[in-house]
């Protein structure tokens, strides 16, 4: 697709949304220079296309068609630390983020805005924990929303996938770090969100089902275990539904934690067995033992 292409594209779902050039492109790019992409006299990077499709709750398809070696090899990195994050994985993390960081553009604040949160996550994961990396988590938001605050979200509107991804971690540390009423308000409006303004199911499938993960978790914390069980049975069908492997074991725990506190002891085994098995599947041993000890201690069953 042309350059021209790609901006009436932008345009056409832009004024469906309703939305004004300095709505779709806050925390983006300028007002000016989303007006000349529009009309085919710019070329987006890759992360500002991906940034306004994302607001625009639209799937992100055509980026490759004009990316630069740097920008795709920041990509790759940025596909392979994605990977070591979501199995908390840090061997070789710290290498492959210092490679990226030299890579970023300093004048891209969506490439910086990355670096930041990045980093923050490899520092929780090193042993810091969620509640020492806040702070940065905190300055990566504002790298985009100057005056964003975690406490009254709605009035950032339209969001970023990074955006998400960041509030969801702030959510986790205020949690953490005991201020429960935060973490769960602004974890609820993540949530919905999603359900209103996120329509590209790609993009969905990759962060609804760890919010309602988090959700359930909580809840159950607090001894709700009916909303608890709520929220894991959307996770899992959300997983599902959206083809999320890594998420789906996780949303089964919740399940079954919430079971076993509703008293529903014969499906709560049930579903043990099956993320005992499903984990064994997937190589991931760590889990698979903690299923064993459960059903074990608990419930007297031997599984192997």
């Amino acid at each position: 697709m042309s350059i021209y292409g790609v901006g009436n594209y932008l345009k056409e779902y832009r004024k469906k949304a309703g939305l004004s050039q300095e709505e779709l492109a806050e925390g983006i790019c300028n007002a000016s220079n989303l007006s000349r992409i529009e009309t085919g006299s710019q070329m987006p990077t890759r992360r500002t296309y991906e940034a306004l499709m994302q607001k625009l709750g639209q799937n992100v398809s055509l980026f490759s068609s004009f990316s630069t070696h740097r920008e795709m090899e920041f990509y790759r990195l940025e596909n392979q630390i994605g990977e070591k994050l979501a199995d908390q994985n840090t061997d070789g993390l710290r290498g492959l983020y210092d490679r990226m960081k030299v890579l970023a553009d300093p004048r891209e604040d969506l490439e910086q805005q990355y670096v930041l949160y990045v980093d923050a996550l490899i520092r929780n994961l090193e042993g810091e924990g969620a509640v020492a990396v806040l702070p940065q988590l905190m300055e990566a938001l504002h790298v985009t929303r100057k005056n964003g605050d975690p406490e009254n979200p709605r009035e950032m509107k339209l969001l970023t996938f990074q955006e998400i991804n960041l509030l969801n971690n702030i959510a986790v540390a205020y949690w953490r770090g005991g201020e429960k009423e935060k973490g769960m308000n602004l974890m609820l409006y993540l949530k919905e969100y999603m359900e209103e303004h996120l329509v590209g199911e790609k993009e969905k499938g990759g962060h609804y089902p760890m919010v309602l993960f988090n959700l359930s978790k909580w809840l159950l914390q607090l001894e709700r275990p009916g909303e608890a069980l709520e929220m894991a049975l959307a996770g899992v069908k959300a997983c599902n539904r959206y083809g999320k492997l890594l998420a789906f074991p996780k949303v089964l725990v919740a399940k079954a934690d919430a079971l076993r506190c509703l008293g529903r002891e014969k499906e709560a085994i049930q579903v043990y067995r099956q993320v005992f098995y499903l984990s064994q599947a997937m190589e991931n041993q760590e889990r698979a033992a903690r299923m064993q000890k459960i059903l074990s201690e608990q419930y007297g069953i031997i599984v192997e």
